[in-house]
């Protein structure tokens, strides 16, 4: 697994975002010790699929560096607040989607549990994924329904973000988080419209939109080892 580091840059490259911009939130994640911290280089702590989504949050949230720690707290603690299912839910279908981390989130799940579900679910947390079947659960491999908006006022002071992903081979499921009241005619039928979802305050709203893209760089970086770039041999005295 990729240390936190080689995680940072991937998701910036990804994002098309300076990667200063992102070791930058790194450092302040770091420090607060809201992410795995220790050591450096090939001695540096390995990802958790918790730190992973620590850190996304951080960087698509946009915060200067003076607000990282504010901003990303809550953002990745934002409620769930409805979910839709495009597709047919029972029988079959329903119990291969019940396998997904994604779609059978915890009890009052926040934004951090649905990203970690997505991301254990694409990564090699379960060992044989054939278990899985022919069907497949990893979202990746459907790019195309794979989607994360997130977005926050001017002020920084509340935020939304909508996941959708396919969670089985005739399943999709989105889920909606927020911080502000949902609007009275929200009926959560997958609209991704954030001013339809949501009574958001007036003025200016910043909004990140990211692709399966961005989680295929994720994950690839997560899978990643950290590179050995020097071999010592220690030699052992005799006896």
């Amino acid at each position: 697994m990729a240390s936190s580091g080689s995680l940072a840059r991937s998701l910036a490259c990804a994002i098309d975002l300076p990667e200063a911009i992102a070791t930058t939130a790194l450092k302040v994640l770091r420090q607060e010790e809201m992410v795995t911290k220790k050591g450096r280089g090939t001695s540096a702590a390995m990802m958790s699929a918790e730190d992973v989504a620590t850190i996304l949050i951080a960087i698509a949230g946009g915060a200067v560096p003076t607000q990282i720690v504010e901003v990303t707290s809550l953002l990745m603690n934002m409620p769930k607040v409805a979910t839709h299912s495009e597709g047919p839910v029972k029988g079959f279908n329903r119990a291969r989607a019940a396998l997904s981390l994604f779609y059978s989130l915890p009890d009052r799940p926040t934004l951090r549990d649905a990203l970690v579900g997505l991301i254990r679910e694409t990564s090699d947390f379960f060992g044989e994924k054939e278990e899985f079947g022919p069907e497949g659960f990893d979202p990746t491999l459907d790019s195309s329904s794979l989607r994360f908006m997130l977005g926050m006022d001017a002020r920084k002071l509340g935020g939304f973000a909508i996941l959708r992903a396919r969670v089985s081979l005739n399943t999709i499921a989105t889920h909606y988080f927020s911080s502000w009241p949902q609007r009275s005619e929200f009926t959560s039928k997958g609209d991704i419209d954030p001013q339809n979802c949501f009574v958001i305050p007036a003025g200016f709203l910043s909004i990140a939109s990211f692709d399966g893209r961005v989680f295929s760089a994720a994950i690839e970086s997560f899978r990643e080892p950290i590179t050995t770039t020097r071999v010592r041999f220690r030699r052992l005295a005799r006896p």
